[in-house]
């Protein structure tokens, strides 16, 4: 249950968001049910398989306008959360929403997630990557496995349609379990970085 403050926090992203997007392309979706269901909503399905603290530190890859991030930082104000885009207008209306809803603890960079493994600070830096999943997930995991901890978790959002890319894992990441949300019309995959 959301207290006051996140509540509030969420009607104000909910509102800058359609602002927003009247100047740049941050979602398809145009209608508050919408962005709260399949936007707000769906975003914190990714903390179900984990148990977020303030010692996990999460990368939200290519974030666009947020998510899965901002809601799991929402909701988890103690939890550190990198926020990854790579676009420069999609960047600085992330920045806006941090300063917008005085959110300590989360930062956002704009640069790929292959300029970013470049980082030598950034090696093994995350517990936790998250992903909505566009694209190959065999691509993805192998642009952003260097970000990740031994042992750490590539949880991503894939269509119930989406082809079944499990046999194409990358080396040192297994698939660890799926979790099926049928009536919202999506699975999770949870990958485990493994050490050989």
């Amino acid at each position: 249950m959301l207290d006051e403050e996140q509540t509030k926090k969420f009607i104000r992203y909910l509102e800058e968001i359609k602002k927003w997007n009247e100047k740049i392309n941050l979602t398809s979706l145009n209608n508050d049910k919408d962005i709260i269901e399949q936007l707000f909503i769906n975003s914190l399905f990714f903390a179900l398989p984990i148990s977020l603290n303030k010692d996990l530190k999460i990368l939200d890859l290519g974030s666009g306008a947020g998510f899965p991030g901002l809601p799991i930082k929402i909701l988890f104000p103690a939890t550190p959360v990198t926020l990854l885009e790579a676009s420069k207008r999609k960047t600085a209306f992330l920045k806006h929403m941090i300063r917008a809803l005085n959110m300590k603890g989360v930062e956002c960079i704009s640069k790929r997630s292959e300029e970013l493994a470049r980082e030598k600070e950034r090696i093994a830096y995350y517990d936790i990557i998250l992903t909505r999943g566009t694209g190959s997930i065999k691509r993805i995991i192998k642009t952003s496995l260097p970000l990740l901890k031994e042992g750490g978790l590539f949880i991503s959002q894939k269509g119930l349609e989406s082809r079944d890319e499990t046999d194409e894992e990358a080396p040192r990441v297994k698939l660890f379990k799926k979790k099926f949300f049928k009536e919202r019309g999506f699975i999770l995959l949870i990958f485990k970085k493994c050490f050989t």
